[in-house]
């Protein structure tokens, strides 16, 4: 092989040497220039101030109108824990509240908000750095509370009468614990009563002043309001008689009290079946029965017409102008007619079992006492109906008759002076001279047309007669009053009668015997009385 000629040098030493400069002086650029500029910061080591920097959470502790107190004070180990602090990785937030209960000591309770027993988190009400609200909550109080109970919420949504006025401001921690244990049900605060005082003092103040209480206003008030909203007016949970019933059932006409031995159900005061608030007051009142005015006032509110002429009248029931209608009827439901508290008769004799005294003075016999005994009652009396007779309140009659009767012992005859025997009776008893009409005749010459039909001492019908019962056949009285001495009757005028199956006889204080009889009239032993 030639050799080279001298002064040249191999290519491979040179381009060898050329690699390794060109590598060392950019080494060199690139050290000059990290050196130039700023140093790359370290990732965090430790967990407090300096998770808070220029650069990382600068945010936090600063904003909100709620900080939590690790956060302000920059204490960010206390709920979180790094595990490799180099890479700044740390272990997730314990989510079943332990790590809150290390500084918010978990207390035992009944009741607790599903929240906190079902698995969540804390963190689904609260944020854990800072809130533009209170307690740390993510959204304001009523939002929050919206945002699970949707479907409640979404009830509520409709036209309501009522709604309670927490609920309309947002103000449902008002009345209800939102997660600490409370030993009621629902969360409230208090039990219902202390809770519904803590607003209605006043109310309440008043209603406990009266003598007498609906026994739900002391102790639940939810068992008639709602405490949201309602469909009724006064947060009520059912609307006027149906809300009483739910507690006094056996006012429902359904009830199985109120059906009779023959089918028929009981009759029902007209407010029972529109609504008790029309006579009753809900929470309390100064009279019995939570009546919204003494018994006798507040029946004339509606009974009006039936008193119209109550201070003008002649005579007046005792018992409609005194106490209480409530002695001789019933407020609710009754068996017997016009809601009496026992059939007729009975309820009339339950007071006149003795002689009373009426106001204007006349004394009025022991009517139980009379009638015992008594083998021929007047019909009225055998059904048991005072009142075909007797008005029940008032009249302007005497005695409470309810039409015309003369009391004197002679009368003029008018027939309207004997309107209430001609009520029932025919007036050709008295009218007609000579009838077959009436088993009291002489052959055909009628007898009660001798004795009353005069203008001149005519006999009034209760001269002979008994309006109630009697002894004696054909109501004839034992005796009569006759004639006065001060209030009281001069004599006792004694009549004896005797029925016979054609006719009869009588013998009174006032005349000799006299018999009648109506096919073969008695021509002796009978006067007859002139007419006029």
């Amino acid at each position: 092989m030639a050799k080279q000629p001298q002064g040249l040098t191999s290519r491979a030493p040179f381009s060898h040497r050329f690699r390794w400069t060109l590598l060392f002086a950019t080494l060199g650029v690139l050290v000059w220039w990290t050196a130039g500029a700023s140093p790359r910061p370290k990732p965090p080591t430790t967990i407090g101030a300096s998770c808070q920097t220029s650069q990382c959470h600068s945010n936090y502790g600063k904003q909100g109108k709620s900080i939590h107190r690790p956060v302000k004070y920059k204490k960010c180990q206390f709920c979180h824990k790094p595990t490799q602090p180099r890479r700044h990785q740390f272990q997730p937030v314990d989510r079943s509240n332990q790590a809150c209960f290390t500084c918010h000591r978990k207390q035992p309770g009944l009741h607790k908000h599903k929240k906190n027993i079902q698995g969540w988190s804390c963190i689904q009400c609260h944020t854990p750095h800072q809130s533009p609200w209170k307690k740390l909550l993510r959204k304001p109080p009523t939002q929050l509370c919206k945002s699970c109970h949707t479907s409640y919420h979404r009830k509520l949504s409709g036209r309501f009468a009522s709604t309670h006025k927490p609920l309309l401001r947002g103000q449902c921690l008002n009345c209800h614990r939102p997660h600490l244990p409370s030993p009621r049900r629902k969360l409230l605060r208090t039990n219902n009563t202390r809770m519904c005082v803590s607003c209605h003092r006043r109310d309440i103040r008043t209603m406990r002043a009266k003598h007498h209480k609906h026994p739900k206003v002391t102790t639940q008030c939810m068992s008639c309001h709602r405490p949201h909203r309602s469909r009724h007016a006064n947060l009520l949970r059912r609307k006027g008689k149906q809300l009483c019933l739910q507690c006094h059932k056996t006012l429902k006409p359904n009830h199985p009290k109120h059906t009779l031995a023959s089918g028929k159900k009981s009759i029902f005061h007209k407010p029972v079946q529109d609504n008790c608030s029309a006579c009753h007051t809900a929470h309390s009142s100064n009279h019995k029965g939570l009546l919204q005015q003494p018994s006798n006032k507040l029946c004339l509110q509606c009974h009006q017409s039936s008193f119209a002429q109550h201070k003008r009248a002649k005579s007046w029931h005792n018992m409609a102008s005194a106490s209480s209608c409530l002695k001789c009827h019933q407020p609710h439901h009754s068996k017997h007619p016009k809601l009496q508290k026992q059939q007729e008769k009975k309820l009339c004799l339950s007071c006149h079992n003795k002689q009373l005294r009426s106001k204007q003075g006349h004394v009025i016999a022991n009517i139980k006492a009379h009638l015992q005994g008594k083998r021929n009652p007047h019909k009225p009396i055998q059904k048991g109906q005072c009142s075909v007779c007797h008005a029940p309140h008032h009249s302007s009659q005497h005695s409470l008759l309810k039409k015309t009767m003369a009391s004197a012992f002679y009368v003029a005859f008018r027939k309207g002076k004997f309107k209430l025997c001609f009520s029932c009776h025919k007036a050709d008893l008295v009218t007609q001279k000579r009838t077959q009409a009436t088993k009291f005749r002489n052959g055909t010459l009628n007898l009660h047309y001798i004795h009353v039909n005069k203008q001149r001492r005519g006999r009034n019908c209760s001269a002979c007669h008994d309006a109630h019962a009697s002894r004696q056949p054909a109501l004839i009285r034992a005796f009569v009053p006759y004639g006065k001495k001060g209030k009281q009757a001069a004599w006792k005028l004694p009549i004896k009668f005797r029925k016979t199956a054609r006719g009869g006889s009588c013998v009174s204080g006032c005349h000799a015997a006299k018999k009648y009889n109506r096919q073969r009239p008695v021509r002796k032993g009978y006067v007859r009385y002139p007419t006029r």
